[in-house]
């Protein structure tokens, strides 16, 4: 039970750190450029 919720939240964590790098190299290309001109 305890390696289930250990593993759930390690994926939880994982996910949000590769969305936070997908982030920081959008920011570096054209689109993320084009998107923050829209705003």
């Amino acid at each position: 039970m305890f390696g289930l919720i250990g593993t759930a939240l390690g994926i939880g964590i994982m996910a949000r750190v590769a969305t936070g790098v997908c982030y920081f190299f959008l920011d570096g290309t054209t689109l993320g450029h084009y998107l923050s001109i829209q705003k």
